[in-house]
């Protein structure tokens, strides 16, 4: 029984790994970093020891990353002017890119009630983008009115009225 041994050398930098978008596509040393699939190689340059090697390509993928966008809900009194709609982001983004969203609401500042804030994106090939719509909540000033005015004999003058709000305005 003989036992064949053999050891590669460590990678020199006269190596090169070069990467396509496809098995049979132009392979060059630029190393992928978006979201997609691509194939690898080496490539070892000969030496007065061994000939010169490419191996066949190895396919990999680098996945997109998952985030999630979340509209803000808010709450604003009845009459006030529509708040800017707000929004968070979970997962990683990385530093630099810019994904581009939206917010848009029904909301009608002058009718109580609850509306939707609705979220939409332009895709991104680095991105899996999952979205949570939020609500608008319009609520009741919460005031209570009283008037008084008090009795009083005719003397040609104008007699004050008294108007007291209350609650939270």
């Amino acid at each position: 029984l003989h036992r064949f041994r053999h050891s590669f050398p460590t990678r020199r930098s006269s190596d090169l790994y070069v990467y396509s978008e496809s098995r049979s596509g132009e392979y060059t040393s630029s190393q992928p970093v978006d979201a997609g699939t691509y194939f690898v190689k080496i490539v070892v340059d000969g030496t007065t020891d061994y000939d010169y090697f490419e191996s066949a390509p190895v396919s990999f993928t680098i996945s997109k990353a998952e985030i999630t966008v979340t509209a803000d809900d808010i709450t604003a009194k009845q009459g006030s002017d529509i708040k800017e709609l707000t929004y968070t982001i979970t997962g990683n983004v990385k530093s630099g890119d810019e994904l581009q969203i939206t917010l848009n609401t029904t909301a009608d500042k002058d009718a109580v009630g609850d509306y939707p804030i609705s979220i939409t994106y332009v895709a991104d090939s680095n991105y899996t983008i999952n979205v949570v719509s939020g609500t608008y909540h319009v609520i009741d000033l919460d005031l209570d009115v009283s008037v008084a005015i008090a009795d009083y004999v005719y003397d040609g003058t104008e007699h004050g009225i008294t108007v007291t709000l209350t609650g939270e305005d």
